[in-house]
């Protein structure tokens, strides 16, 4: 079995070419859908799709009552009850 590598031009979705290796693409953010980069301040477009992610100023983050689980990659709820 052998690897062979697909040069693109276009990443699509959820993925951005790497600065030093072009024809790489790299995964963005969780809570983007298109970017520039890694980070969710490099978000094109927020991936309103996936619950409690909000845009503030440039940047995608988990909106209030959600905290970012990079683990599982998602905006989890920190809402507690006082009942």
């Amino acid at each position: 079995m052998t690897n062979k590598a697909t040069c693109v031009e276009d990443c699509g979705l959820r993925f951005y070419k790497d600065a030093i290796s072009p024809w790489t693409c790299k995964h963005c953010d969780f809570r983007c859908t298109t970017c520039t980069g890694p980070l969710n301040t490099e978000c094109l477009n927020c991936d309103f799709t996936k619950e409690g992610v909000a845009k503030t100023g440039s940047s995608c983050v988990c909106g209030p009552n959600y905290v970012a689980s990079f683990l599982t990659k998602t905006c989890e709820s920190n809402f507690t009850s006082n009942f």
